[in-house]
């Protein structure tokens, strides 16, 4: 009986230091997991922040390359402001002056009439359509304005004498060295008044220039004819 007791006893102590041994064993064995799920853990840090920078190095090398395409653009841009917004202007106005131009090595002009034909020669009291045409390096630009002009400067007349005295009998020509000039290319000069140089007196010419339009211009000048004079030519004789 004590004997069996004994061997009770010693089984329990067995199997509680058999418990012991392998929840020391589990333990031991946990410990040894440890450093294991940390370096895991570790790694999908370095993990996260290599993918973070990654995606900031790819953002900052795409914002640089946008910066550098709108760097390009802005120094390609060509800008055409036009002056004023107004629609009629005097005929002869030059229309580049119509407008501001920035970084343009050339710029042309053109007048498109109302069926698409190309005018030299514009006229008054008619719509045109102004193309501009704008180019700097390889870029172009193409801007349109309606214009439509108006006709009211009178034309010069130069080379006319307001006062001119004339010999007896002297040829005189009142049209001599007297032109005309408008901003239209089209004007009449007419002169009024005939002068007689074999008949002392005053004479007026009157000059009437004429556009396209219906400006005038008049200039007046008078020429007076002088008197018939008779030369004597006398030899002294102091003998006589």
């Amino acid at each position: 009986m004590e004997e069996n007791k004994n061997n009770a006893v010693s089984q329990k102590t067995s199997f509680i230091d058999d418990g012991k041994i392998h929840e020391s064993q589990d333990i031991a064995s946990a410990k040894k997991l440890e450093p294991s799920q940390e370096s895991k853990y570790n790694k999908g840090i370095i993990k996260k922040i290599l993918i973070a920078a990654g995606i900031l190095i790819v953002f900052i090398g795409g914002y640089l390359a946008y910066s550098q395409y709108r760097a390009v653009l802005e120094a390609r841009r060509i800008d055409v402001v036009f002056k004023d917004d107004n629609t009629e202007y005097e005929l002869g106005t030059e229309l580049k002056d119509l407008v501001t131009v920035n970084k343009a090595d050339q710029v042309s002009v053109k007048l498109i009439d109302e069926n698409g034909n190309e005018v030299d020669v514009p006229k008054d009291d008619v719509v045109y359509k102004a193309v501009y045409t704008c180019q700097a390096a390889d870029n172009i630009k193409e801007v349109t304005k309606e214009i439509k002009f108006v006709d009211t400067i009178a034309p010069l007349i130069d080379g006319v004498i307001e006062n001119v005295t004339l010999e007896f009998g002297t040829e005189y020509d009142p049209k001599n060295g007297v032109v005309a000039n408008d901003h239209s290319g089209n004007v009449e000069l007419k002169v009024e008044g005939v002068v007689d140089a074999n008949v002392p007196g005053e004479y007026v010419i009157r000059y009437i220039a004429t556009d396209g339009s219906g400006n005038q211009t008049i200039v007046e000048s008078t020429v007076i004819v002088s008197e018939q004079t008779c030369g004597a030519s006398v030899t002294w004789d102091d003998s006589v």
